[in-house]
């Protein structure tokens, strides 16, 4: 983040710091950074507390199939619940078949009727502590997701207060080594200058020695 943002502070790629100057005073660091942020979402591995990604079993696999071909849902095979009557000339054999059928239908009807009225007695109780216990996960998942953001939120905004208070003083020591480099410099060219005056004033003794040394062999 930038020096300045005024974004919230909890932020998709957390780690960035939060006092960072140089992102918009150096070409193409901003592209940069955020090429290298879609790479690590792209990259992200989820940690082991986080639950399992759903996968679908092989059925439901095969109805998104199908609902994705745009293809009808098949309808229900109906048949086996039927009883059809034998003609008056049918065979002992065909008799006796569709007695069966008539019995496993029988059996089948008491069985759902003995469903039917379980779920008239106890069905509603189930269904109210089903719906209690989905609450109680749902207000535990929220639960949780709070505390984890808020303690992100926590640890985000100490991050932030020390990188300002570090980042204010990295400014402060930038500014005191561009003043001393400065001054270094300034002293150097002065320290050349000044070499420069003497080698001047050393050439013009030299010729003033050798004038008055020839003067005096005159």
């Amino acid at each position: 983040m930038v020096a300045g943002d005024e974004r919230p502070v909890c932020a998709a790629a957390d780690a960035l710091p939060y006092y960072d100057t140089d992102i918009d005073t150096i070409p193409d660091l901003r592209v940069e950074a955020e090429r290298a942020i879609e790479h690590e979402k792209r990259h992200f591995v989820p940690h082991d507390s986080m639950p399992p990604a759903f996968e679908f079993g092989a059925h439901w696999a095969a109805e998104l199939e199908r609902a994705e071909r745009g293809e009808k849902l098949q309808v229900l095979d109906t048949s086996r619940y039927q009883l059809p009557h034998p003609p008056d000339d049918a065979k002992e054999e065909e008799w006796r078949a569709a007695l069966i059928n008539a019995e496993v239908q029988l059996r089948y009807m008491d069985g759902r009727l003995l469903n039917l009225e379980l779920l008239r007695r106890y069905g509603p109780n189930v269904w109210r502590l089903h719906n209690y216990q989905q609450e109680g996960m749902a207000a535990l998942q929220t639960r949780l997701l709070d505390e984890a953001t808020h303690d992100m939120d926590e640890l985000n905004r100490t991050r932030k207060a020390m990188h300002w208070q570090l980042g204010d003083k990295i400014s402060m020591y930038e500014s005191r080594w561009r003043d001393l480099v400065s001054r270094n410099l300034s002293i150097r060219v002065a320290n050349l200058a000044m070499r420069a005056e003497i080698d001047d004033l050393t050439r013009r003794t030299d010729a003033a020695r050798r004038t008055l040394a020839a003067m005096e062999e005159a």
